[in-house]
């Protein structure tokens, strides 16, 4: 008999810990790239898992 999840719940934190309190603009400036990469590439996967579920 299959199980089906009908909710799932992801969190997560995302941060620097060794960077404290202090916001550096061109700090921020650098690693905002690296994240929207991260976000695009997340983006592309779940937009090729909801099109291979409507495939079937």
């Amino acid at each position: 008999m299959p199980i089906e999840i009908r909710e799932l719940i992801i969190r997560a934190s995302v941060g620097n810990p060794n960077q404290g309190g202090s916001n550096n603009s061109t700090a921020n400036d650098q690693e905002a790239a690296p994240k929207e990469e991260i976000i695009k590439e997340c983006v592309g996967q779940v937009m090729e898992i909801i099109k291979d579920k409507k495939e079937r």
